[in-house]
């Protein structure tokens, strides 16, 4: 047995408490734990059993913060354990939430990446390879990420590109030609088009606005 000699709060998570046994730190747990399983001071403890005991809480409190973050959007499984980590929970504890959320579908990379591409295409006008990159660093596997690009709908990318290629060329009509060629490519490029659908378009918007081919047919 081991005498509870203190129970302090964490200075940089204050939803979890260390135990310290015999003077000695011993381990962390959630408050909601440390509350359920009625640990005190003064009171003696068999740490084993203690340490089993958390263990089990540890995991329902894991799985009840996730679904917590996860109410509040979807997230990739990456960013769900970027959370748990940042609040301290043990690896292992991490793990088996993760494979519960997945088990149950409330973490799923493929759905999440889809969803997130067709609504960046649609919603904001990107193009293929920044959604790509955006998925990437949300840690979404490449595979995955591109799967999900690959599915995205290349008449609706054809669309949106011309539409903005017309509206980056009229923002900078003022400007001499060639220099509006240049500048309406860099920001079509950085919406995340190709640099060869950025010049076919851009060709096209020339003509549809009727200006000299002669300025741009080296583009």
């Amino acid at each position: 047995m081991a005498l509870v000699t203190a129970i302090e709060d964490q200075k940089r998570n204050r939803t979890r408490v260390n135990i310290y046994l015999d003077g000695e730190y011993a381990f962390s747990l959630e408050k909601e734990t440390c509350a359920r399983l009625r640990i005190a001071m003064g009171m003696e403890i068999e740490p084993e059993q203690v340490a089993q005991a958390a263990a089990q809480d540890e995991r329902r409190v894991a799985f009840d913060r996730a679904l917590t973050c996860l109410e509040r959007r979807a997230r990739t499984e990456k960013q769900v354990r970027d959370y748990l980590r940042a609040r301290e929970f043990a690896q292992d504890v991490i793990d088996d939430t993760l494979q519960k959320l997945k088990g149950y579908r409330f973490v799923d990379d493929a759905a999440y990446a889809k969803n997130f591409a067709q609504g960046k295409l649609n919603a904001a006008g990107q193009g293929p390879h920044r959604i790509r990159r955006a998925l990437k660093m949300q840690g979404v596997p490449d595979a995955v990420a591109e799967q999900a690009v690959s599915e995205l709908d290349e008449e609706r990318q054809a669309q949106l590109l011309a539409a903005q290629a017309e509206k980056a060329l009229r923002r900078y009509a003022a400007l001499p030609r060639r220099e509006a060629m240049g500048k309406a490519g860099q920001a079509l490029y950085r919406k995340g088009f190709g640099w060869d659908e950025i010049a076919s378009a851009l060709r096209e918007a020339y003509e549809a606005l009727e200006l000299d081919k002669d300025e741009y047919e080296d583009f």
